[in-house]
């Protein structure tokens, strides 16, 4: 599961250099903004896993602890896809930031058996 979404972040860029941006309003205010957002996602991701991860022991269920693989990489790529989205509504040219930032992400949280 976590090679998938981890290849997601390649066709992101993909997406990204192949598609022609709908607009070139470049506003870095905005630029700031989604970067602190994104961080946010990509560290709250950490404690995310820690928590579920506690509760699905506590609980001894399956499920809960596949659900403490899966939020925290779903927490990194939505600093992807927010990367992307930039990229896609304004043409910004940081869109590689986000998508590093989402992959750094990814790989703070590969899952250990």
């Amino acid at each position: 599961m976590w090679s998938v979404l981890a290849a997601a972040i390649g066709l992101y860029l993909a997406v990204a250099l192949l598609v022609k941006p709908a607009g070139a309003a470049n506003n870095a205010n905005v630029e700031r903004v989604l970067m602190i957002l994104a961080a946010a996602y990509v560290l709250l991701s950490i404690p995310a896993r820690r928590l579920l991860r506690a509760q699905a022991d506590a609980a001894g269920s399956g499920f809960m602890r596949w659900l403490s693989e899966i939020v925290p990489l779903v927490l990194c790529q939505a600093a992807g896809v927010t990367g992307v989205l930039l990229r896609l509504a304004s043409g910004s040219p940081h869109y590689y930031l986000f998508l590093l930032l989402a992959l750094a992400g990814m790989l703070f949280n590969v899952p250990r058996r």
